[in-house]
């Protein structure tokens, strides 16, 4: 736009709505109107993916309860992977976690819009109980960092290759991805598309 201003229309909304709206705004540090703007892009977004608002709250709970309550996703190869009595060595298993990491960074680079911030949210509910998860955006490269006190070194390990394989799925240059028990840390430049 050439510096023109987008016409705005007046929507009705019960008093108690806007004080309680006004109130996470003072919070948030963020003006209203931007809060409302927010709220009805992203309302429309989750309804162009085929969700109802509802749906989608519904779906974000369950989320928190199976979090809370120590569930956890796991990808189907890997799940397989530990049940067989073919898949013993840990290099097998690392490999498997590398394999299904890889798929899922090549399907949000096709699908997502910002696949750096879905990567983020996809590891905030993962089967790993991760009690951090930065992304810093340095320039050239993005450093991402997990941090879980429950992690041993194995399951560390696996999360490593994890997020190895989604970053080659992202078609990003990799800097390094260095972990000790309970601590992953890559960095990788942002993905092509």
């Amino acid at each position: 736009m050439s510096g023109e201003r987008e016409e705005k229309k007046l929507v009705y909304v019960p008093k108690s709505l806007v004080d309680r709206l006004i109130e996470v705004a003072r919070r948030s540090g963020t003006p209203i109107s931007k809060l409302v703007e927010y709220s009805i892009s992203h309302f429309l977004k989750v309804n162009e993916l085929g969700y109802s608002f509802e749906e989608a709250l519904e779906t974000l709970k369950a989320f928190k309860y199976l979090k809370a309550l120590g569930g956890v996703f796991t990808p189907k190869p890997v799940l397989e992977c530990f049940e067989s009595y073919t898949c013993t060595t840990r290099e097998e298993k690392l490999k498997r976690w590398r394999e299904a990491g890889k798929a899922y960074g090549m399907y949000l680079r096709e699908t997502s819009g910002s696949p750096v911030k879905t990567l983020k949210a996809l590891l905030e509910v993962s089967r790993w109980d991760l009690s951090e998860v930065e992304v810093s955006d340095g320039g050239d490269f993005y450093k991402l960092r997990c941090v879980s006190p429950a992690l041993n070194e194995e399951d560390t390990a696996y999360l490593a290759e994890f997020i190895r394989g989604i970053l080659e799925g992202l078609d990003t240059q990799i800097g390094r991805v260095e972990f000790t028990r309970g601590l992953v840390i890559a960095e990788f430049a942002a993905p092509r598309r």
